[in-house]
C-alpha cells in the first residue's frame, strides 16, 4: 500500500482514569456503569490532545498530513479535533475503527447527538446503532469477539487502501490498535507510524494484517 499512515490513541478518558482508580482501590473495572457510556475525555486528556497538537504543528506533519481518520467515540473525535485544531486538514468518521465492544465506555452515541457536540463533523452516514454489530438493545455491553474485529480490521484496511490520500493519521483506540499491529498498548495521546509493508493483498482482493 503506497500510504504514509500515522495511528494516535485518543487522550485520557473519564474511563481510563475511573479504571485507574479502581485499580488501585483492588475494585473490579467490570462494574463500571452506564455513567461512563462513551466516555469523554479528562482534563489530562484535553492538556494531552493541546500538547499533541503542539508537537504537530511543530512538526512537517501539518503540512504534509491530507486525512484525519476518527472513530465515532466522543474520545476519539474530541482528540482528532483538538489536535488539528487550526488546520484545514479535514476529519471524517469512519465506526469501523471503534475499539472492541468490551465495557459500557465503548457504547457510542446516536448519530443524532454527535451531530449536536461535533457541528463541524459530518455523521450522517452512521447508523444508529453503530457501535454494536448484532446486538440492538444495548442494555449492556455485548463483548465483541476477536474475529469480528478482526474482520472490521480487514474491512477498514479495504476501505484505506481504496482512499486517494497519501498520507493519513488514524485516531483511534488502544485494543483496535493493539489487535491490528500487535506490539505494546500506546499510550494516551501517543503518535505512531504505521510500517503498511507489513501489509499484503489476499487473493481476493482485501487487505490483510500479518
Amino acid at each position: 500500500m503506497d500510504k504514509q499512515v500515522y495511528v494516535i490513541r485518543h487522550g485520557q478518558s473519564e474511563y481510563n482514569a475511573w479504571k485507574k482508580r479502581a485499580i488501585m482501590r483492588f475494585q473490579f473495572c467490570a462494574s463500571a456503569t452506564e455513567v461512563l457510556r462513551d466516555a469523554e475525555l479528562t482534563e489530562k486528556g484535553r492538556k494531552q490532545c493541546c500538547a499533541l497538537g503542539s508537537r504537530i504543528k511543530e512538526s512537517d506533519l501539518k503540512s504534509k498530513v491530507e486525512l484525519v481518520i476518527a472513530s465515532p467515540l466522543t474520545r476519539a473525535i474530541q482528540t482528532a479535533l483538538s489536535a488539528f485544531e487550526g488546520t484545514r486538514i479535514p476529519i471524517i468518521i469512519n465506526p469501523l475503527i471503534r475499539e472492541r465492544m468490551d465495557t459500557f465506555c465503548d457504547v457510542g452515541s446516536p448519530p443524532s447527538i454527535l451531530a449536536d457536540k461535533f457541528p463541524s463533523i459530518d455523521v450522517s452516514h452512521l447508523k444508529q446503532h453503530w457501535w454494536c454489530v448484532h446486538n440492538t438493545t444495548h442494555s449492556l455491553p455485548c463483548r465483541e469477539t476477536l474475529p469480528s474485529v478482526d474482520e472490521r480490521i480487514e474491512q477498514f484496511l479495504q476501505w484505506l487502501h481504496d482512499r486517494p490520500e497519501k498520507v493519513i493519521v488514524i485516531v483511534g483506540h488502544s485494543k483496535f490498535f493493539k489487535r491490528w499491529l500487535g506490539g505494546r498498548k500506546l499510550r494516551n495521546c501517543e503518535l505512531r507510524p504505521v510500517d503498511m509493508r507489513k501489509l499484503k493483498t489476499t487473493s481476493k482482493g482485501t487487505i490483510n494484517h500479518l
